[in-house]
């Protein structure tokens, strides 16, 4: 009987630590716009990884970087596909002045969305910060 409410004890207290850490880690973002279609379209629901470390390809969730854009914008985040990561080449039309050998610096995206024709991305707003990233996108629920 004591062994059993003993394991009942580790599996509540399990249970519990790993609601609280996923809580923690999982962010749920609705799309509100047509920069990320087909992939996204506007109301669907996104479920986001809270990590500082994307990868080439995956799509994030970000802040908009500071500036007149982000003032007139409501959009609290931005949903893009990463194109660069630190250390990468700088895409043809961000090499500026024939600066071809140009990289991505540290901490630093180049984000493009996937409907190039209705995206606000790296390509008008330049590169993002690291530090204003939300996560990545597991999945659309």
């Amino acid at each position: 009987m004591a062994t059993t409410l003993m394991w009942i004890a580790v599996i509540t207290v399990t249970a519990t630590t790993t609601f609280g850490l996923l809580t923690r880690r999982l962010v749920l973002v609705t799309v509100n716009g047509v920069s990320m279609a087909p992939t996204y379209s506007p109301g669907d629901r996104l479920l986001v990884w809270r990590t500082q470390r994307p990868g080439r390809g995956k799509v994030v969730v970000i802040e908009p970087p500071p500036g007149p854009w982000s003032e007139t914008s409501t959009d609290r985040w931005l949903i893009k596909r990463v194109d660069a990561i630190a250390g990468d080449p700088l895409p043809l039309p961000a090499a500026r002045g024939g600066a071809a050998a140009a990289t991505v610096p540290t901490g630093m995206l180049y984000l493009l969305g996937d409907n190039r024709a209705r995206s606000m991305d790296s390509r008008h707003l330049g590169l993002f910060s690291t530090r204003q990233l939300l996560g990545t996108v597991c999945c659309r629920i």
